[in-house]
């Protein structure tokens, strides 16, 4: 009698470790950094890092006015924002970045945001003789440029219901879906 009480004892903590130690499956997406095709020549070591901004369609938004749009919208939106703030964290974190790789130094002059000569474009190259000029002022190798950025933002916003079997009935909920892309260009300038 104690032997089968044993066993089974045994067997429902057995059971007990069994369950209790399944998680369900998740996929876990892991992106290995691939050398680059073509690497920055040696002779470069000291990069000025500038920005080119369209003067129409980038704006200097806030810190929170993504949310107030999304409010505004109630929460269903399709757009494409191109801002200012937005394009100097990203030149900022990127000459950290550099820096931090040893082999780089870095300059972000004060005046940053270049407005494109000509007709602007979504990626409107600077000319050799602005890169030449960049290069003498703040004495270094080449300009390494950001000559478009922006960021698409979906949202959608809607009440759904669903149905719980273990409940035996249909609940509602509120459901948000959002959405944000963004797309950058980037240049080197090798005078």
């Amino acid at each position: 009698m104690q032997s089968i009480i044993k066993s089974y004892c045994k067997l429902l903590v057995l059971t007990f470790f069994v369950f209790a130690s399944c998680i369900p499956v998740k996929t876990l997406t892991v992106d290995f950094p691939v050398p680059a095709e073509k690497e920055l020549p040696d002779t470069i070591q000291s990069l000025a890092i500038v920005a080119q901004y369209n003067n129409e369609k980038f704006s200097d938004l806030p810190g929170d006015s993504l949310q107030k749009i999304l409010y505004k919208k109630k929460f269903n939106l399709d757009t494409v924002i191109y801002d200012l703030m937005m394009a100097d964290t990203t030149i900022q974190v990127l000459g950290q970045l550099l820096f931090e790789s040893g082999r780089y130094d870095y300059i972000i002059p004060e005046n940053r945001f270049i407005e494109p000569e000509g007709q602007p474009q979504a990626s409107s190259m600077l000319s050799w003789n602005q890169v030449n000029s960049i290069c003498k002022i703040f004495n270094t190798d080449a300009v390494l440029s950001l000559d478009h950025i922006a960021a698409r933002v979906i949202t959608s916003y809607g009440n759904k219901s669903y149905y719980d079997p273990y409940m035996s009935g249909f609940y509602s909920l509120a459901a948000v879906e959002m959405k944000i892309g963004y797309e950058a260009i980037f240049r080197v300038y090798d005078p």
